[in-house]
């Protein structure tokens, strides 16, 4: 409920189809529109990231916005913006 009353999207983890197209029309709907990712895609610790969070970015032309979480000195960092250039493995290295 705290999420939706700020305006989260539920996603329904068993049906969760075309959920980057949902995220990009919602960028084209909405003036103004944040969304906060794990790009594992996951809850488990996984060896690579899932593509979703690119594909969303790329599909809206935004940019991605890293942080980092320094859980040590409890900070976190905004890193620079990343426009998508339409070549995943290129943006990721």
């Amino acid at each position: 409920r705290l999420l939706r009353y700020f305006g989260g999207i539920p996603i329904e983890r068993s049906h969760a189809r075309n959920v980057v197209d949902l995220h990009v029309e919602e960028f084209q709907r909405r003036d103004r529109f944040v969304i906060a990712i794990a790009p594992e895609g996951t809850r488990t610790r996984t060896r690579e990231w899932k593509s979703g969070f690119w594909r969303i970015a790329s599909g809206a032309g935004v940019p991605v916005v890293p942080i980092a979480l320094d859980y040590a000195t409890r900070t976190v960092h905004f890193l620079q913006p990343l426009p998508p250039s339409g070549d995943y493995a290129a943006d990721l290295t």
